[in-house]
């Protein structure tokens, strides 16, 4: 078994590139035709390395998730659950300044925390998402030194991106670091440094909640409306919060080659094709994915999507802390008491805030690998609910969901080809209207002015 003939043939590679960091490896990242980052090999690598290799990427090792945080996480009294995972402690919460605050995509505690970090002296270092300018890319790891470097990898990058040059950079180098990263991120170093001499200096992993990966071309989603695919985006800020309304309805801000400012779209709700639960532009892999909480990381962060923090226009964020000494560090900094407001979540909340990606990733996982398994030689293996998908709707959901996203990529890579950007949403449509019918009923199609005017009529009854 290689990574050529199986996660890379069938299309699961998510491009973290942590194969590309054992010693002895052929394997390089790349852009794909579709604008997402994928593994290929310059030469053929040993068999000796290769058995290597499939320990390290995160959709073959025969490690799982569960494996991984129990040996990490499974004492000091740690309280467990099959999709939360191992935890010290839940919680929702928010940096107390306010311009702080704003300037996040959430509550601002992903940046609280590593601050903290380095203020005790505990690393030198940070890798996270920045801007970048090589190799067409927008955005991709970089090493932050200071409290300084590090604002500006603050807020979300909907963007694919890749570990390679910042693994090469740090590998042995004697100093300390935390990493920023989703699920099968984490969980690919976690594997690294168990086959890997050199990366030892990772000491902290601080996860996102991560929906799922997009293609490179999903910033050109919110620039269909100008009908020009010509001009590329050289800056987007995916989280722009709009004041008074949801934390979830934010608008995107971008800025292209031929323009002067910022343009900010509507609320990224109402744009053909920002709607998650679509999988527009998602890699494959994330279809296979069962980590919903970023299980193998130390602390982990994401949106606080549950009332009464959804209704918080300036962001809130959901906290697990899973290492004990990271709780313990924490809660007796005065700068947590006196700069930061949390509040003690239970489970259920918890599991609430990320309701969807649950029953996405958990509940009806077992139902889309068995669509997978008819049309690849290979699936990953993954950690699958007793439940089983009940409902020919349900079935029909997946179906569409799986066509739509698959779809979006043909229909992208045509669109800008041929700078047609109406074919995107033209060559989606049908199925997008049959998604929304099995989602949400007949009422997907009424009007949302009509919508509005309903409620009205029936809140004065």
């Amino acid at each position: 078994m290689t990574l050529e003939n199986t996660v890379i043939k069938n299309g699961f590679c998510v491009g973290c590139a942590a194969c590309s960091a054992v010693n002895g490896s052929n394997y390089q990242i790349k852009f794909d035709n579709y604008g997402c980052y994928t593994a290929y090999q310059k030469e053929e690598t040993s068999n000796e390395v290769e058995k290597k290799l499939s320990q390290v990427c995160p959709f073959t090792s025969s490690i799982n998730e569960t494996h991984i945080s129990r040996e990490l996480f499974g004492n000091d009294g740690a309280a467990f659950h099959e999709h939360i995972g191992y935890y010290q402690g839940l919680y929702a919460g928010h940096v107390i300044n306010e311009e702080y605050r704003l300037s996040s995509s959430s509550g601002g505690l992903v940046s609280k925390v590593l601050e903290i970090l380095f203020e005790q002296k505990l690393i030198d270092g940070v890798l996270h998402v920045k801007r970048s300018s090589e190799n067409g890319e927008l955005f991709n790891y970089s090493i932050s030194n200071s409290i300084k470097e590090l604002q500006e990898g603050k807020k979300s990058r909907y963007y694919p991106i890749n570990l390679m040059g910042v693994l090469k950079a740090i590998k042995g180098d004697g100093k300390r670091y935390a990493v920023v990263g989703i699920p099968c991120f984490v969980k690919s170093i976690r594997l690294l440094q168990r086959e890997e001499s050199g990366f030892e200096n990772i000491k902290f992993f601080i996860g996102i909640i991560c929906g799922q990966l997009k293609s490179k071309y999903f910033t050109d989603v919110f620039k269909i409306p100008l009908q020009n695919f010509k001009s590329e985006i050289t800056d987007i800020d995916f989280r722009i919060k709009l004041k008074n309304k949801p934390a979830h309805e934010y608008a995107v801000g971008f800025k292209t080659s031929d323009m002067d400012d910022f343009k900010i779209t509507k609320p990224a709700k109402y744009i053909f094709g920002s709607d998650w639960g679509f999988g527009t532009l998602k890699y494959k892999s994330c279809d296979a994915c069962d980590d919903v909480f970023n299980e193998t990381a130390d602390i982990v962060f994401g949106d606080a999507w549950v009332y009464p923090y959804s209704e918080d226009w300036k962001g809130t964020n959901l906290m697990i802390i899973r290492n004990a000494f990271l709780k313990k560090l924490l809660f007796e900094n005065p700068v947590m008491s006196s700069e930061v407001n949390l509040t003690t979540l239970s489970e259920k909340d918890t599991l609430t805030t990320q309701e969807p990606s649950v029953r996405h990733r958990r509940q009806n996982l077992r139902y889309r690998l068995e669509v997978l398994k008819k049309n690849h030689d290979w699936v990953p293996a993954k950690r699958l609910d007793s439940v089983q998908i009940s409902g020919e709707k349900n079935r029909k959901i997946q179906d569409l969901r799986l066509k739509f996203a698959s779809r979006s990529h043909y229909a992208m890579y045509y669109a800008r080809k041929y700078n047609i950007p109406w074919f995107f949403e033209f060559r989606l449509m049908m199925i997008s209207l049959k998604l929304r019918y099995y989602r949400i009923g007949p009422k997907a199609f009424v009007p949302s002015i009509v919508k509005k005017k309903l409620k009205l009529i029936f809140k004065k009854k």
